[in-house]
């Protein structure tokens, strides 16, 4: 099996020529002559890759491979099978990319205005709007709402936080957007009293990059002191079921060599001490 996909890796040029047209093929060899193609990563049959164009951010390619042969998928402007794609192609060709294993990507279910809306107490939706008498006119926003009725929003599963910080970790791609916003949704749920839905997060937050071994990354280093500041926080505050929940995912921590990292060490630490 694995011979028989290094002979179609070796001749995808020839199965792919007839889906770019010469100009585009030429400019593609240019892009791949010069280095363009910064990373491509392989799962399954499926190539992930990030070319240097014209914009700041690189482009994001990616080629599938199928029963009738590719799909490609490039956001660059070009409406056509594009110069990009092809430079990741010739990179393929020269076997030229790393294999990864990725997680099954969970979509983001969203609320609607209206949903959250339908989702609030009356009650409280009415003491809401009464607090607003003031004003000379009401606007009510998803934003402003989701702020103020926020366990009453969707929540996310751990597999959304997981499985797409995993993937992004293992793609080195977008790590660091994600970790942020991430941070963002656990401080506010947090402060919102919402711990279970904080400590899902970080959980997910840290056993992404305990997955991968890349717990000591740079991308979460900066924001050790807050993770432990928020855990502090939902551990002395929650119930004791939540509680019990994070003194067994302390304990497989210890068991899988904690101290190996000094702010996991010192989170599990300076929680611990909320017992005291």
């Amino acid at each position: 099996m694995e011979k028989e996909e290094y002979i179609n890796e070796e001749s995808i040029i020839s199965q792919v020529e007839k889906d770019f047209s010469p100009i585009i093929r030429k400019r593609g060899e240019q892009y791949y002559e010069e280095g363009y193609v910064l990373d491509c990563h392989k799962t399954n049959d499926c190539y992930i890759a990030e070319v240097e164009g014209s914009e700041i951010e690189p482009y994001s390619v990616v080629i599938e491979k199928t029963d009738d042969g590719f799909n490609y998928d490039c956001d660059c402007p070009y409406e056509h099978n594009c110069k990009h794609e092809y430079a990741v192609i010739l990179a393929i060709d020269n076997q030229e990319f790393s294999e990864v294993e990725l997680k099954e990507k969970v979509i983001r279910t969203d609320d609607t205005l209206h949903s959250l809306i339908k989702a609030i107490p009356a009650q409280e939706l009415k003491t809401y709007l009464l607090s607003q008498k003031n004003k000379h006119r009401i606007t009510l926003s998803f934003s402003d709402l989701s702020l103020r009725f926020l366990k009453y929003e969707t929540k996310q599963s751990y597999e959304y936080y997981y499985n797409n910080l995993y993937n992004a970790i293992a793609l080195k791609k977008y790590t660091q957007d994600m970790i942020n916003e991430y941070m963002s949704y656990a401080r506010m749920y947090t402060y919102s009293k919402e711990y279970a839905e904080s400590y899902k997060i970080i959980k997910a937050m840290i056993e992404a990059y305990r997955g991968d071994n890349s717990i000591e990354s740079e991308d979460i280093e900066p924001f050790f002191a807050d993770i432990t500041m928020l855990m502090r926080i939902i551990y002395r505050k929650t119930n004791a079921k939540l509680r019990k929940e994070i003194d067994l995912w302390f304990t497989e921590l210890k068991k899988h060599n904690y101290c190996d990292n000094v702010y996991l060490e010192d989170m599990i630490i300076e929680t611990e001490r909320c017992n005291h």
